[in-house]
């Protein structure tokens, strides 16, 4: 697997995507927490207030929360590479704890068949249905 290596302009948005995806199960294993805590403090980010905020807070970030950052970061970055680095880096994030929920596997699958079928600007229609679902599941 490819090390995370990021812009700095992309170092916020990915990082903070990642913290998202590690929510999705509707909790942060010590696993993904210990792999985000290494991100954060190779790209100095730790100390940041809203990635302290975002790492010690007890209520998980919402898929719609989640969604919004994708959709932001996938409109700024429709390239099919910036799309696959991005989903290998959330996959990091999801394995870390050996589990897989349901709904991280839902996105996972998304975003690898979108990879497969269209360029990745149709991918935030089909997310945007598939967190839909979630919300009116959750």
């Amino acid at each position: 697997m490819r090390p995370l290596t990021l812009e700095p302009h992309d170092q916020r948005s990915v990082l903070r995507l990642l913290i998202g995806a590690a929510w999705l199960d509707g909790d942060m294993q010590p696993e993904e927490r210990n792999y985000l805590k290494g991100l954060l403090e190779k790209h100095r980010l730790a100390a940041d207030p809203e990635f302290q905020d975002l790492m010690t807070r007890t209520t998980p970030i919402s898929p719609a929360v989640f969604e919004q950052w994708l959709t932001a970061y996938l409109r700024q970055h429709p390239r099919r590479e910036d799309v696959e680095a991005l989903l290998e880096q959330i996959s990091s994030v999801i394995y870390a704890d050996s589990l897989i929920d349901a709904r991280e596997a839902a996105v996972l699958c998304e975003i690898e068949q979108e990879l497969e079928h269209r360029p990745a600007l149709r991918l935030l229609d089909r997310l945007q249905t598939f967190f839909h679902h979630c919300l009116v599941m959750s």
